[in-house]
């Protein structure tokens, strides 16, 4: 629809201003650039999950398991090029691990009652800046309901540091992303059952 596309050029162009300035500030012309990119990817992500992609309004499946990672907002850039509603690969199932600072695991009915699809889509709740240290971004994955025991444990809290980055990699064709949240400060989901992943 007309309108729609015209609030989507809206949103990318704004984003992509926002993070050309953010980048222009720590990085110069480069910074500029790369900055204005990431705003792109961000700006396109939340847009899907307002309505654009099919897979990532789709409801969640009964008996999935689903992942939150949380990662510093400075981190985003490192992610970018992951996209959303397809299965990972190992190489993103790698960035994923290597960026994230704390994780959740549960059921499609522990997701839900911890609204954590309304952290995602921003809904009533403060955002951060992007530009604070403290911010984070969530990312959430719906992982394959047919995984092993063996994969299913290997992402439990408490699991060997080497056996959870082994199980992170085995979600290579079995997860899938659903969803990344805008900027979030800590106390929004502190409280939620989040561990320490590294």
């Amino acid at each position: 629809m007309p309108g729609e596309n015209q609030d989507q050029v809206i949103r990318v162009g704004g984003a992509a201003a926002a993070g050309g300035l953010l980048g222009a500030l720590i990085g110069g012309p480069i910074g500029a650039a790369a900055g204005a990119g990431v705003g792109v990817w961000l700006a396109e992500q939340l847009g899907e999950l307002q309505g654009g992609n099919q897979e990532t309004r789709s409801a969640p499946q009964k008996g999935s398991t689903f992942l939150v990672l949380a990662f510093r907002t400075s981190e985003i850039e490192s992610i970018s090029s992951i996209p959303i509603g397809k299965p990972l690969d190992e190489d993103s199932c790698k960035k994923l691990f290597q960026c994230s600072k704390y994780m959740w695991k549960g059921s499609s009915q522990s997701f839900n009652t911890n609204n954590f699809m309304d952290l995602i889509k921003g809904r009533n709740i403060q955002k951060a800046d992007p530009s604070d240290e403290y911010a984070f971004h969530l990312i959430a994955l719906e992982v394959d309901k047919d995984i092993s025991s063996k994969l299913d444990r290997g992402l439990d809290k408490g699991v060997d540091l080497l056996d959870k980055l082994d199980a992170f990699m085995q979600l290579a064709g079995r997860a899938r992303i659903v969803g990344v949240s805008p900027p979030l400060l800590p106390a929004s989901f502190e409280h939620k059952g989040f561990y320490k992943l590294v």
